[in-house]
């Protein structure tokens, strides 16, 4: 991007200079900066494609607002390029009648749930279309034309092909779906991970609302965040539906119905999980900590799969305020985090591996951006593939923050059964140098917080409480 950016502005300018090269370099960086959004991220692993972002940035003076119109320049771009030679097929099909044909390619090969097809299919499927455009015209030559002089039509293999990437087959199947008027077809499928580009996509384009109340109706996880990502991008919704979203995903519109919150809280973590950071080695990172509120709801599917699903409470493990829940998590032990990023790979089920960053990913400094300025720490798992044992866990530090990521009395407090610690310490043998050890280790006088800070509770814990319930919990 950089040498690109440097040679079109030299070129442009007609001269080479410092003052030439620190505008490319501008341009270059800011590009760069824009690319590291993964939807971004994934057309420009596609050097044709990152040409063509890379030459809208430059030329344009930015990149579109949305990716339906991001999409939308890049297919004319490569529609109306033309090659050294050109043929009947430039001079007599405008970039909207190749669009036509291409857009119901795209929808019937969503509707098919391909990404690729023979040739001699796809010629088929576009005859009927092609008829109506230019009946001279074979579906043999178009598909030539279209591979050879745009792009945006490649072949994988012998007799194989496919569009240039997939979010350019959903954008042109959104297209046809719009100027077809065949919403049924999205509302249909609201529950279906296969159409959530296409839905985006359309309704960057058009009113969101039918789709938005589909979203609703079905209580499903998937099509309530999607509700959400489609009331983001739409290009039009009412207000109405709006606060009916915001309604849903609040922490006031889920407090009082378990099973609803149960639904809620899969939809509020699989948005989460979707806002990711790239980092230096190639991995993302969810660009957000954990809140409070979307821990509960791992807490509250591990009891109720201990329970049955029949006899699931809406009882909290931490009983949040509105105010902890959207705060960061804090009082996690290490395995509980393992488990919990398990968990979300399970429930989320978007096809990625959901785990702890390891220690060189945490060094990146993408970490400090996420955390911002707040006292926390973070876990870290020492294997490469993130970590399957709580041993293989260590401490993620940041200079200058809080040593621990824990609150050690905000933990024992909110996670123990009190009582059933006391009647098994009563009949337990301590080890008083291991108690030192214990004391020494883990609470640290800079870390204890204040006794008084706590709620009452009964029985009261005693600092040497805690540093034999500690005890208790290595053994």
């Amino acid at each position: 991007v950089t040498r690109w950016s440097a040679a079109a502005e030299i070129r442009a300018a007609d001269r080479d200079s410092p003052v030439v090269r620190e505008l490319a370099r501008g341009k270059a960086d800011d590009l760069l900066k824009r690319l590291a959004d993964p939807s971004l991220h994934d057309l420009a692993a596609n050097p044709l494609l990152l040409t063509m972002i890379a030459h809208l940035h430059h030329y344009g003076g930015s990149l579109p607002a949305n990716r339906a119109q991001l999409y939308q320049e890049i297919c004319r771009v490569f529609l109306g390029k033309r090659q050294e030679s050109k043929g009947l097929l430039s001079e007599y099909l405008t970039i909207s009648q190749k669009e036509a044909v291409l857009c119901h390619l795209a929808l019937d090969m969503m509707l098919r749930n391909k990404r690729d097809m023979s040739r001699a299919e796809a010629e088929g499927v576009i005859s009927s279309t092609l008829q109506s455009v230019k009946p001279d015209l074979s579906p043999k030559e178009f598909l030539d034309h279209i591979q050879n002089s745009s792009g945006l039509i490649t072949e994988r293999e012998n007799g194989i092909v496919a569009f240039v990437h997939q979010t350019i087959q959903e954008y042109l199947a959104a297209v046809q779906i719009r100027e077809r008027s065949l919403l049924g077809v999205l509302t249909d499928n609201v529950t279906d991970i296969w159409w959530r580009d296409t839905i985006l996509l359309y309704c960057a384009q058009a009113d969101a609302g039918l789709i938005v109340a589909a979203c609703l109706r079905s209580n499903s996880p998937a099509a309530i965040a999607l509700a959400a990502d489609c009331a983001e991008e739409a290009r039009e919704l009412s207000p109405e539906y709006r606060h009916r979203i915001e309604r849903t995903l609040s922490y006031q519109g889920v407090s009082g119905d378990p099973n609803m919150r149960a639904i809620v809280g899969v939809a509020l973590l699989t948005r989460k999980v979707r806002r990711v950071l790239r980092l230096g080695h190639g991995s993302y990172m969810v660009a957000a900590p954990i809140s409070g509120m979307e821990y509960e709801f791992f807490l509250e599917h591990r009891a109720a799969a201990k329970l049955g699903s029949s006899e699931r409470t809406s009882a909290s493990t931490f009983a949040l305020s509105s105010e902890s829940a959207t705060k960061p998590v804090k009082g996690i032990s290490a395995r509980d985090a393992l488990s919990f990023a398990r968990w979300i790979t399970k429930v989320v089920a978007d096809g990625w591996s959901y785990r702890l960053p390891n220690p060189d990913e945490a060094a990146d400094p993408i970490v400090d951006s996420i955390l911002g300025n707040d006292s926390l720490s973070f876990y870290t798992a020492k294997s490469p593939l993130g970590g399957e044992s709580a041993n293989l866990v260590e401490l993620g530090l940041r200079p200058g923050r809080h040593e621990h990521p824990i609150d050690i009395i905000e933990c024992i407090l909110q996670s123990l059964d009190w009582e059933a610690i006391w009647t098994f310490l009563d009949e337990l043998t301590m080890i008083p140098s291991r108690l030192a050890d214990l004391r020494a280790h883990w609470i640290p006088d800079e870390t204890i917080r204040s006794i008084s800070s706590i709620p009452t509770f009964e029985p009261w814990p005693t600092r040497g409480m805690v540093a034999e319930t500690l005890q208790f919990l290595a053994l």
